[in-house]
Parts: C-alpha cells; structure tokens; sequence
C-alpha cells in the first residue's frame, strides 16, 4: 500500500531523478538501494509486513528502525549521513565553481571584516559557518547556500524543511540588512 510514496517530490522534477534515465555520479549500489527505498522492500526491522518481531533499530535499539530512522535520524550512523551532505556540498561546489571572479568557500564564516570592515557585525552574524558561501568582489554580491538533506515524505516535508532554514536565516538576513549600507 505505500510502495512508491517515498519518491513521489522526486520523480516530479527531472534534475532530481536522473539516476532513472543517466545515472550520472550513481554507482550502481546506490541505484539498487534508491530503487529498493523507492519500493519500501529495504530489510529494516520497522518494515516488517508480517510477525510480531522487535521493531527497533539494530544500530541504536532506540527507535523503529524505518527508512526515515536510517537515512535522517540514527545517531550511530549519523557520520554517513553528513558524509552524504558534505558530497552533496562537493556536488554544488565543483558546478558553482569557474568563475574566476568569484570566491567560493565551503563550511566556512563570511569574512565581514574583510568587506565591509568599518561595520560591527554581530557575533550570532559572524559566527555563521554556512554551507557554501560566494563571494563577487568586483559586483560587491555574497550569496549564501545552505543546503536540507530532508527525509522525503510528500511535498509538506520539502515544504517544512525548506521554512525551517529560511526561519533560521532569516532574523540574520534582517541584522544584516540593517548593519550594511
């Protein structure tokens, strides 16, 4: 009965599921585990179709062991799952890359001191060490990309993902907009 449901966002847009068609940076590893997930035919203790068998999770024994539990939340294995992000900064970075104006800087503050030195930036400002952040010199533009890794369940999880990183950047978007001339 829920077969199909974790893919529903991604099967809408054609940049998201190229690992149907090209399978360009897919392994085939990851190409069977997409289409097993996809299917909800994983071999994960929370997606049981028949017994009445322990539910938990094998890594941390704490919560039911679903695909949501594996790819988003279990703390035993939360080393992979930043490794996923971080290879999907990787992504990003090597394609905003080549502009040979532009500083691009991974996991790393935006240097307010540097551009625009005579302003007080705020510490909780400062602080920030956003995903990927590029700098135009030249055009003065610094543009700010954090990137959510959400669990795929409908377009109300991209939804609330994409509001919850917007609420968080947004009383520093508004700081800055004050500070900077």
């Amino acid at each position: 009965p829920d077969q199909g449901r974790v893919a529903r966002v991604v099967t809408t847009c054609p940049t998201s599921n190229h690992m149907m068609r090209g399978g360009r940076h897919t392994r085939f590893a990851d190409w069977r585990f997409i289409h097993r997930a996809r299917l909800n035919t994983l071999p994960l203790n929370g997606c049981r179709r028949w017994g009445n068998e322990d539910r938990r999770c094998r890594r941390c024994g704490r919560y039911d062991e679903t695909t949501a539990h594996v790819l988003c939340h279990c703390l035993p294995i939360m080393p992979v799952i930043t490794r996923r992000h971080d290879a999907i900064l990787e992504l990003l970075s090597s394609e905003i890359r080549g502009h040979p104006q532009e500083e691009t800087r991974l996991d790393k503050s935006v240097p307010f001191q540097e551009l625009v030195p005579d302003v007080e930036v705020p510490e909780e400002v400062a602080s920030c060490r956003p995903d990927i952040v590029t700098i135009d010199r030249r055009n003065k533009i610094v543009r700010v990309v954090d990137v959510t890794v959400p669990y795929e369940d409908g377009w109300q999880s991209e939804t609330t993902a994409r509001e919850k990183k917007m609420e968080q950047s947004r009383h520093r978007s508004v700081l800055l907009h004050l500070l900077l001339p």
